[in-house]
């Protein structure tokens, strides 16, 4: 896409179309079929290449004065952490 949108002899509806393409493809990633599949291949080449395995991040406890009285929120396996991770860029990306 930056190729394209950065091309001397591009057109504006070149550009649009590009863009249009790359927003078409990151919502068909949207699904939770795709985030299975990324994570079994992570996880596979994890394997593949003798790496630590995934981890949870060390827990963070936000400020009283943002969360009340509540209990904060907080993942309990990697793929809850990574679901909330992956959905979250995709939807950044969408709308930008």
């Amino acid at each position: 896409m930056n190729k394209a949108l950065q091309s001397q002899s591009a057109t504006i509806a070149s550009m649009l179309e590009a863009a249009k393409q790359v927003k078409e493809q990151l919502e068909s990633l949207h699904t939770e079929e795709e985030f299975e599949k990324i994570m079994r291949e992570v996880e596979e080449t994890i394997e593949k290449l003798e790496l630590d395995p995934l981890q949870i991040p060390r827990r963070r406890q936000p400020p009283k004065r943002l969360c009340g009285p509540a209990t904060a929120y907080h993942p309990t396996t990697v793929v809850q952490y990574y679901t909330g991770e992956f959905y979250k860029i995709l939807d950044v990306s969408i709308q930008q």
